[in-house]
């Protein structure tokens, strides 16, 4: 009786499991490339993303724009018939960039990077990539409705599964929004404080 509730609730949950499984193996690939990069070019590459603002709108702008890019791919993704393959793949590219950005900021700052690092995951890494996900996943559900509806000319077009994604869109974006804004805020308090 167990193993057919793990299987149900497995089988129940496939996209998210899938999501989580993409973002793990983009972290860990993103991680890696650091070894198959030349110094010279992880050298310009971590000057270009250790470029840092002390001035609270651009901290804010650097911590929602590549959020954003990702949430907006994902809602496209969502509003065509191959969003069950593009939503995970816009969760493996936020992966890798999580992982290769952190990479080099370990390689170049060492341990001195472990409290900003802390910072930037405890105060919006986790709620980002949390809401992400949950996005991939409805992205997914509502590409699949829409294959559904092409292909089986009696059931009634997904309007209202359009509205749904779109509204989830703007209400992550928001969110998303505040997240970066208390993110930068912490952000800022730590570099006056180091």
């Amino acid at each position: 009786m167990e193993r057919k509730i793990i299987f149900e609730t497995v089988y129940k949950n496939r996209f998210l499991i899938l999501n989580c499984l993409m973002l793990f193996f983009g972290t860990i690939f993103g991680t890696s490339m650091l070894k198959i990069i030349p110094e010279e070019l992880s050298g310009n590459l971590f000057g270009f993303v250790s470029k840092s603002s002390s001035d609270f709108i651009n901290i804010f702008i650097n911590r929602f724009s590549f959020p954003f890019i990702i949430l907006t791919g994902i809602y496209f993704s969502g509003t065509g018939i191959f969003g069950s393959f593009t939503a995970p793949a816009m969760i493996f590219i936020s992966g890798f960039f999580f992982g290769f950005e952190n990479a080099l900021n370990f390689k170049f700052l060492g341990m001195d990077y472990i409290v900003t690092a802390l910072v930037i995951f405890f105060t919006s890494s986790v709620f980002l990539n949390f809401i992400i996900l949950i996005m991939s996943e409805n992205s997914v559900f509502s590409s699949l409705n829409l294959l559904k509806c092409i292909s089986d000319k009696t059931t009634e077009k997904p309007h209202y599964n359009a509205k749904n994604i779109t509204v989830k869109f703007v209400t992550f974006t928001l969110i998303s929004a505040v997240i970066c804004l208390i993110s930068a805020g912490f952000y800022k308090f730590i570099q006056s404080v180091l």
